[in-house]
This record gives structure tokens, C-alpha cells and sequence, in this order.
């Protein structure tokens, strides 16, 4: 009974995300996405590919601050891809908005409570460490975590599932 209802729920869900959000986005096929996942801002300025895992993501977008996502990557719960902020140096902080690009390359596993924000680029085959704060940029094939993020380890290079 239960897994009915869940299956019922995750249909609407994902009937009411696709009028609310992915028609303004640029997405792939195969996109998964759960309850929670939210764009706050900027839907038409997001890239998304195919295979890839939403989760619970909240994403928050400008013209400034586009958002690429490639194929095959993977968020895990309550993650947030933010390429806007306030501007701190602006005698109106509370209203002045800047934005630079975030872009997330193929095959890059982002675990649950990553938080990854603007100018940054998430190598290949890169994995982010559950609750990191990415602030600068990750190479291809690197286990980066850490508050703000710094490399672990360095992973072989990976071949992405077809």
C-alpha cells in the first residue's frame, strides 16, 4: 500500500517540477529529482545533461551566474548549487546581487550536504565530500572536502557507465 502511494506521490511531484522548473530549463533525459528539489532563482539559466541525480537540490541562478551540470552526476540530499550572492561590499548588500558561473562536469558525484558556490568548477570524475563548502575551483579525477574545500586524494581515472 505504501509503495503505492509513494509511487503516486513521486509522479505528481514530478509532473508539478516539470511545469514549475524544467520547461524553463535546458535539461537532458533521465533527470531524477525528489521532494525538496527547488530553483530559487534562474531556471532559464540552467544547463542540465542527461543521467543525472537532483535529489533535493536547491539551485539559485542569474545570467551572470550560469549553472552547467553534464552528464552522468549525482547529488545526494540537500545539496545547494548557489552562483549568486549578495554583494558584501555594496552599501545596499541586502539588494545588490552578483552572479558567476558554476560548472559540474561529467561524471562528478556530489555527496549529501555539499554546498558548492559561485565561480567554481567541479572536475571530471570529481567527488565532493558530504558537507564540504566548495569554494575554488576541483580537477578532474579528485576527492575534494572540507570547509572550505580542499583536495583529499586523487581518484584513477574512471570510465563512466554508458
Amino acid at each position: 500500500m505504501f509503495k503505492i502511494i509513494d509511487k503516486i506521490i513521486s509522479v505528481l511531484y514530478t509532473f508539478y517540477i516539470s511545469r514549475k522548473y524544467i520547461s524553463r530549463m535546458q535539461v537532458g533525459k533521465n533527470i531524477l529529482f525528489t521532494p525538496g528539489f527547488k530553483v530559487y532563482r534562474g531556471a532559464s539559466y540552467i544547463t542540465v545533461g542527461s543521467n543525472v541525480n537532483l535529489s533535493d537540490v536547491l539551485i539559485n541562478a542569474s545570467k551572470e551566474g550560469t549553472i552547467t551540470i553534464e552528464d552522468n552526476v549525482f547529488f545526494g540530499h540537500r545539496c545547494m548549487v548557489l552562483a549568486r550572492k549578495h554583494d558584501y561590499n555594496s552599501n545596499d548588500r541586502k539588494h545588490d546581487i552578483v552572479g558567476q558561473p558554476i560548472l559540474i562536469k561529467e561524471n562528478a558525484w556530489i555527496a549529501s550536504g555539499a554546498i558548492i558556490l559561485s565561480g567554481v568548477t567541479i572536475g571530471k570524475n570529481s567527488v565532493i565530500a558530504a558537507g564540504a563548502v566548495v569554494t575554488k575551483d576541483v580537477p578532474d579525477n579528485t576527492v575534494s572536502g572540507g570547509v572550505p574545500n580542499r583536495t583529499i586524494s586523487t581518484l584513477s581515472v574512471i570510465t563512466p557507465p554508458m
